[in-house]
């Protein structure tokens, strides 16, 4: 589970992320997207995407994130898939605010490239037994505008 993950030289990101996270401490955030501890978990995704007003926000890293958070999502014991759909969605509304930049234009170009990569994962999770991942995996496929008419 999460090959590649060591592979990536999270700290040429930066050494910190837009939300203030550490880039080295992504590794084990990820890891810890699957642990049995609902706090654990939690910290984990905040630890990625962050928390508060900062949840969602974009980052150079953000691309490099979103793939191990599918491979999360594709885990059969993935304890509330919900929480991760959420992120997913956040992120992914963040990437349709106000851009002013080309490099920002870039990132979330290649942000959404990778959120969209689950997209017919999120519509098996559409029909999952939890309302939550129902509820959220909508509300993920709601921001896919290219892609509703496969919905």
């Amino acid at each position: 589970m999460f090959e590649g993950l060591d592979d990536i030289d999270w700290e040429s990101f930066g050494t910190r992320l837009v939300h203030g996270g550490e880039t080295k401490d992504i590794p084990t955030h990820i890891r810890n997207l699957l642990h049995e501890d609902w706090h654990v978990r939690e910290n984990a995704l905040e630890g990625l995407v962050g928390s508060g007003q900062h949840f969602g926000m974009l980052d150079k890293a953000t691309p490099f994130i979103v793939p191990f958070i599918l491979e999360a999502l594709h885990d059969e014991q993935c304890p509330d898939c919900w929480y991760l759909l959420q992120g997913l969605a956040v992120i992914c509304s963040h990437i349709f605010i106000p851009i002013t930049s080309i490099r920002h234009w870039r990132l979330a170009i290649q942000i959404y490239d990778e959120i969209i990569k689950g997209f017919p994962l999120y519509l098996r999770l559409f029909e999952d037994n939890e309302i939550k991942t129902r509820w959220e995996a909508a509300a993920l496929l709601a921001s896919m505008q290219d892609h509703s008419q496969e919905a």
